[in-house]
């Protein structure tokens, strides 16, 4: 039954990539229409799920239009978030925002034409992917006074206002909306700003504030949350962007900098480790080690200690406060799995069972994943307050590896032939997880070590990226 279910969706898959991408247009939004109005068959939801992959595969307009709600405000795109934060953080709107947003909309009485008119302007776009921009600026202003009338009815008191805040999910969907509305009543003074910072920023310095400073200059300095979200997604150096205060107050005090201008950067910066928080909170729910945690808290790392590093964050402040709770927070999302790696590199690589078994290959590229974590973090534990909780599981991490090299070896010369594929899984997986821990050199010692005593790993044996 899997294995049939598994080839009716591959062929699944291979039609819809066949298909015209303003046909895959229609059939998206049609299905996602029915949605709102009520739930989807199991059939036409794995049909709906595997078009917007395909629409997703013609590139960043696909993804936008494989959904209506980023086709309707996609002034929003640089703004998305994935999930709610624990705190609603300005200029910030997660996917489930802009989903209710948008469902509040179509279901508006006034609005009957709108989910017609979105998905034509994305059919639209899917003949001519290059005019997207332009269409989202003729989009704006009807689509603003539309959010607007839905943000006085989300407001109003009476029963019709708690009915209109209920069906769009409540107070922090209504601050998203805010958000949004702001973010598009702005919006042709952030595509001018977009348009000066469109290369990517490798690090804030004395030449590249110059022109920072001018492009910020139509912003007053409630409005610069939003330019700086927008400065933060082109550089290639986040951490760097607290510069743009430092540099222009001259100071490192706190105190001072938390009256100037660009103040609102560090609150931008201390949001972000808060996103950051949760994508690797996120991530480690579903085991991402590699896509999802890894480089969420390399980017954590950058920022934190580039902010202590800029600001005195030794003197009591909100800001160190803050900075000191998001290091906690993330220190606490890591420390259970970081504990577990000595047991998933036992189950990934010497299970318990009757006799001699192979690990499950799931298991293994567990393992390797808890390895790579534990690698990662190990250099950036100060900053993450790991010190002690990494130099314990690194000396458990080594013990085991050890006694493993030590008795994988002492088994092959002793096992019976019927053992041997299963003790040849076990030294491969070794192999493989060592390489992370310890280095390739490592890893040839280890080999030279197994071969001797009869053990083999399969002749496409390589290196596994650390």
């Amino acid at each position: 039954m899997a294995d049939n279910s598994r080839q009716l969706g591959e062929k699944l898959a291979g039609y819809l990539h066949s298909l015209p991408a303003h046909t895959l247009v229609q059939l998206v939004h049609e299905l996602d229409g029915v949605t709102i109005s009520s739930d989807l068959d199991p059939a036409n939801a794995m049909i709906l799920e595997a078009a917007r992959k395909a629409l997703c595969a013609h590139g960043n307009w696909g993804e936008i239009a494989a959904w209506p709600e980023r086709m309707a405000f996609t002034d929003a795109e640089l703004f998305r978030i994935g999930v709610h934060t624990q705190e609603k953080h300005r200029g910030r709107i997660a996917d489930d925002s802009l989903r209710n947003i948008w469902v509040a909309l179509v279901r508006n009485g006034e609005n009957n034409e709108i989910s017609a008119e979105i998905r034509d302007l994305a059919r639209t776009i899917a003949d001519e992917p290059a005019m997207l921009e332009k269409h989202t600026t003729e989009l704006r202003a009807g689509m603003a006074q539309r959010l607007s009338d839905l943000y006085r009815d989300m407001v109003s008191e009476g029963i019709h206002g708690r009915r209109a805040s209920a069906q769009i999910g409540g107070l922090r969907s209504i601050e998203d909306l805010a958000d949004l509305i702001a973010i598009m009543a702005m919006g042709d003074r952030l595509d001018a700003f977009k348009r000066r910072i469109r290369d990517r920023i490798d690090h804030l310095d004395e030449k590249t504030q110059v022109a920072i400073d001018a492009a910020l200059e139509p912003f007053s300095r409630e409005e610069l949350t939003y330019p700086l979200i927008v400065l933060l997604g082109q550089m290639t150096n986040p951490g760097s962007l607290v510069n743009l205060l430092v540099m222009a107050e001259g100071t490192d005090d706190p105190t001072r900098l938390v009256r100037a201008r660009y103040a609102p950067v560090v609150d931008v910066l201390l949001n972000e480790l808060d996103i950051l928080a949760m994508i690797v909170a996120e991530s480690m729910l579903s085991w991402d080690v590699r896509e999802g945690a890894l480089p969420a808290v390399r980017r954590f790392h950058e920022i934190g200690s580039s902010l202590a590093f800029a600001i005195d964050m030794e003197t009591a402040s909100d800001w160190s406060q803050r900075l000191i709770g998001k290091r906690r927070r993330i220190a606490d999302t890591l420390r259970e799995p970081l504990e577990k790696t000595v047991a998933q590199l036992r189950l990934g690589i010497q299970p318990n069972g009757a006799g001699i078994v192979p690990p499950d290959p799931l298991d293994t590229e567990q393992a390797i994943a808890s390895a790579q974590l534990l690698m990662a973090i190990k250099p950036l534990r100060s900053e993450l307050a790991l010190n002690e909780c990494v130099s314990r599981v690194h000396t458990a991490v080594e013990s085991f590896f050890d006694t493993a090299a030590r008795s994988l070896p002492q088994q092959a010369r002793q096992a019976d032939i019927g053992d041997m594929p299963a003790l040849n899984a076990r030294f491969d997986a070794l192999y493989r997880t060592s390489i992370v821990l310890f280095g390739d050199e490592y890893a040839a010692l280890l080999r030279r070590s197994g071969e001797v005593a009869g053990l083999r790993l399969p002749d496409d044996a390589t290196s596994v990226a650390a």
